[in-house]
């Protein structure tokens, strides 16, 4: 399972992802929808390892992925 829990993550005072939550159980197959900057490409960074959340946590299979900045 792969779970985002109230991941917070801001670029120069812009907010691209508020508070985001999210649940992919295992084996699922999902996509993302959304308008320019609703945070699509950001939460996928994320996710990868790419970027570093500000505040809230990542999760594959229950373990923690990586620390937030705090």
């Amino acid at each position: 399972m792969l779970e985002a829990k109230n991941v917070v993550k801001t670029f120069d005072g812009f907010r691209a992802l508020d508070s985001l939550n999210m649940t992919v159980p295992k084996g699922a197959v999902y996509g993302l929808v959304g308008p320019n900057g609703a945070g699509k490409s950001t939460i996928i960074r994320h996710l990868a390892g790419i970027y570093r959340q500000d505040s809230g946590e990542v999760l594959l299979d229950h373990i923690l992925c990586h620390h937030s900045q705090e």
